[in-house]
């Protein structure tokens, strides 16, 4: 599998999730990269307005919580069905950004590279 870049953003509400949405996809070093993109958001979803070729998951409830179960499944479904070539992570909260970013580092994602 080719690697994938991985950005993971803090937003805790609807207009947040979509400026940090907005503002991912019109970086210039995401539109040179080019290939398949998808957002993995955590909690609820109503208000992310994206691009049809954008896929979007939605994980309920906190993403390191709950042993990261919702959070691998839903990446471990978008890296094997969707391969994309760069994905958002959008969290709703900072409180446990540094464990979400130590399961990235596992051995099972290594085809992630963290981009921030």
């Amino acid at each position: 599998m080719n690697e994938v870049a991985i950005t993971l953003r803090v937003a805790r509400d609807a207009t947040a999730r979509q400026s940090a949405f907005d503002a991912w996809l019109a970086a210039p070093d995401a539109r040179s990269r080019g290939g398949r993109a998808a957002v993995i958001v955590e909690g609820a979803l109503a208000a992310l307005n994206v691009p049809a070729d954008v896929c979007v998951e939605s994980v309920a409830g906190c993403f390191c919580c709950v042993g990261q179960v919702a959070l691998v499944v839903a990446l471990t479904r978008l890296l094997r069905v969707r391969r994309p070539a760069r994905l958002l992570l959008l969290a709703a909260s900072d409180a446990h950004l540094e464990r979400i970013r130590r399961m990235l580092g596992e051995a099972r994602f290594a085809m992630l590279r963290l981009t921030d």
